[in-house]
């Protein structure tokens, strides 16, 4: 076995026990896991965007479409996509805003979980240094493969209006089929969907203690 994915069998088997969450936080801060600190302000988030979210003024910022490490494109249609999905399932006050924030573009890459990191920091920083109208802030990541035939990856992260990361979510191909991901539009509400699924869950599950869960 490889010496990397010992690494992730150890941090699998051990994840289970909170006493060794502790333990194991180096180990995620070395893939890219986000400190501790950071977590229990966007626990904090989290659970307010679960009481407040409806009914709350949402923007959707344009998702960014890329191919492999080919920079990203806005993608209106996938736009329009959760703009519908959160107006029917959340709030009507839910909008598309299609200014692009001038964050620069870096491929997922294989070490994903310091891609989303990163990727959320700089839209949360993003948010605290702009004047938005709006209680929530929706940016939407996807990767399609090099022939854009179908979607391998992508990723979510909302940010409250003072600047704090209240959802992140990362996806790749092995926690969904990408033969029926045909479509950046389908990929956008099998996403959102999996978010109304994660708002019935406790802080704790969405940005576990430590990093590791």
């Amino acid at each position: 076995m490889r010496p990397f994915n010992r690494w992730l069998l150890l941090l699998l088997l051990l994840s289970t026990s909170a006493e060794c969450s502790v333990l194991l936080y180096p180990l995620a801060r070395a893939f890219g896991g986000a400190k501790e600190s950071e977590l229990r302000v966007s626990r904090e988030a989290f659970s307010l965007l679960k009481t407040e979210i409806k009914g709350s003024s949402i923007l959707v910022f344009t998702p960014q479409t890329s191919r492999g490490d080919s920079a990203a494109n806005p993608d209106t249609l996938a736009c329009q996509a959760a703009v519908a999905f959160l107006q029917r399932e959340l709030s009507p006050l839910a909008r598309a805003e299609w200014e692009i924030p001038d964050i620069p573009f870096e491929p997922m890459g294989h070490n994903q979980l310091r891609h989303a990191t990163r990727s959320d920091r700089l839209h949360a920083r993003w948010v605290r240094e702009h004047s938005l109208s709006g209680d929530r802030f929706v940016f939407i990541e996807i990767l399609r493969n090099k022939a854009a035939t179908m979607v391998i990856g992508g990723q979510i992260c909302i940010v409250d209006r003072a600047g704090r990361i209240a959802y992140s979510r990362h996806y790749n191909s092995h926690q969904f089929d990408p033969t029926v991901m045909t479509s950046t539009v389908r990929f956008t509400d099998w996403m959102l969907t999996r978010f109304l699924e994660d708002l019935t869950k406790d802080a704790t599950e969405i940005f576990p203690p430590w990093g590791v869960g």
